[in-house]
């Protein structure tokens, strides 16, 4: 049962490293490697989720099962043991709670991440197509003062928009 633990505690120590590397400011060149790992790292840790249940599952089970020690009939050792076996157990449920924590704040970080650098490269598409668009509306103005092919950048002005300039 030992090495179950050991897995977990890996396994939370892990999410909670990927979750420092995401929010941490200052790593923006590495942050595109970290997002793809972190979002190919997360349908293997949702199995964590199941883990977790079980072991929780266990916990409940060895503390239904454990012989109670509060007669006067416990010798020290009996009553040693017994404090014992409350406290891994009382620790072994706070690593399943932190596991599935950091499972569900790693999950929603990179959501969010995600969302924030999706959001972002959609800034600069429409900065781009702004900046290209008053380019072209810029020579429609010329164009239609000089008479010439006027037809043309009048559909493509009505297409992105440049009404303001379709008055002069």
């Amino acid at each position: 049962m030992a090495l179950e633990w050991v897995v977990l505690g890996y396994a939370a120590a892990a999410e909670a490293v990927m979750i420092i590397l995401l929010t941490l400011p200052g790593l923006s060149s590495l942050r595109k490697g970290l997002i793809a790992v972190t979002t190919s790292l997360l349908k293997p840790f949702l199995s964590i989720v199941p883990f977790c249940l079980f072991l929780l599952a266990d916990i409940y089970w060895k503390y239904e099962t454990r012989p109670s020690c509060e007669s006067v009939n416990c010798s020290p050792s009996e009553q040693l043991r017994h404090q014992k076996s409350i406290m891994k157990s009382q620790r072994n449920a706070l690593l399943i709670a932190a596991a599935l924590v950091f499972y569900w704040i790693l999950y929603s970080v990179t959501k969010l991440v995600v969302r924030v650098d999706q959001l972002n490269q959609r800034i600069e598409k429409l900065k781009n197509k702004e900046s290209s668009e008053q380019v072209l509306c810029a020579l429609l103005v010329l164009c239609t003062a000089a008479d010439t092919s006027w037809f043309a950048f009048y559909v493509f002005c009505v297409k992105s928009d440049c009404s303001m300039y379709n008055d002069q």
